[in-house]
């Protein structure tokens, strides 16, 4: 395959990201990594990712039915090296390629098999692969604009509203199973309390 500059991409899910530093929402748009910012210790998955020849494109990315589709085609041909990936069988850190290529009019391409398409989870096929599609749209040396998909948009959106609710949930107060205060009953002049019976007049004879 002819030399084709690569374009690292890492999921908005991440668990690697640390959500109170990063600006996903900017990088969601641009994909530039200067907005991310990763937790200690933590490696993200980086997905280096190719600019799709036009001829796989319009010949079988274009032809599939469904965005769905034409993302997961995209991901199959667009992925070329993964860093930091980690499988059941191979839980270490390491670089994951794709084994298998074909012949297309651009020259050989890699691409993912069904087999290997298994070792990724559906939220990053659909994210990686919508990156791929797009760029192979967008126009050459301009700064690029990204859309996630519907279900990434989601995803994200639902991500960002829990990781806020554990964020609140560690500025509580850590001694909730202490029995809040009762507020003091107000005491009327008599001396008596709040909940005596209203004093009613006597009928006159």
């Amino acid at each position: 395959m002819k030399s084709r500059n690569s374009f690292p991409v890492v999921c908005p899910f991440d668990e690697a990201i640390d959500p109170r530093e990063s600006n996903l929402n900017l990088y969601v748009r641009t994909r530039d990594m200067k907005h991310l910012k990763f937790l200690p210790g933590e490696l993200p998955v980086i997905f280096h990712t190719i600019r799709l020849p036009t001829s796989v494109v319009m010949r079988a990315i274009e032809r599939a039915g469904t965005e769905a589709e034409k993302h997961t085609l995209a991901f199959c041909y667009g992925v070329v090296k993964v860093e930091n990936f980690r499988t059941e069988d191979r839980p270490d850190p390491h670089t994951w390629s794709p084994g298998r290529t074909i012949d297309t009019s651009f020259g050989k391409l890699t691409a993912i098999d069904d087999e290997e398409l298994e070792l990724f989870a559906p939220s990053e096929v659909a994210d990686i692969g919508s990156v791929c599609h797009q760029r192979a749209f967008l126009a050459r040396r301009r700064q690029p604009t990204f859309v996630p998909p519907d279900s990434s948009a989601q995803a994200l959106a639902l991500t960002t509203a829990s990781r806020r609710l554990v964020a609140a949930s560690e500025t509580l107060p850590q001694n909730s199973d202490e029995a809040p205060e009762q507020p003091a009953q107000p005491q009327s002049e008599s001396g008596g309390g709040a909940t005596d019976a209203p004093v009613t007049a006597s009928p006159t004879a």
